[in-house]
């Protein structure tokens, strides 16, 4: 529960509150919900075109290389090797380069990269 709501709902505990400052807080709380929605929207959004661009960027055979990915996931390579590390996502030495294939990457993304 946030800080915000339990202050608050310990401020009904000591006196009953009424209908103004309830309907006031059911207000602000529905705010709250409404920009939340809106984030997660914005990041599903985001999320929808990484994976488009992962599924049409010209490669043939399903890899991309470590600067692709971390190019597409705006992230730096250390952390995509503590993910691989981690065993978040999966990859392949080949010639000398480490890939990754495009369906890992995408799950990646269905996981969240937090």
């Amino acid at each position: 529960m946030s800080d915000w709501l339990n202050h608050n709902m310990n401020d009904f505990s000591h006196h009953s509150p009424s209908k103004k400052e309830l309907a006031v807080k059911i207000s602000f709380m529905e705010h709250q919900i409404e920009k939340q929605d809106q984030k997660i929207a914005t990041l599903e959004a985001a999320i929808k075109e990484l994976k488009s661009k992962i599924q049409t960027d010209g490669h043939s055979v399903g890899y991309l290389t470590t600067e692709e990915v971390t190019d597409l996931l705006k992230m730096c390579s250390r952390t995509l090797y503590s993910y691989r590390k981690q065993g978040r996502i999966k990859g392949s030495k080949f010639g000398g380069k480490l890939l990754f294939r495009k369906a890992d990457v995408e799950q990646l993304l269905d996981e969240g990269l937090g």
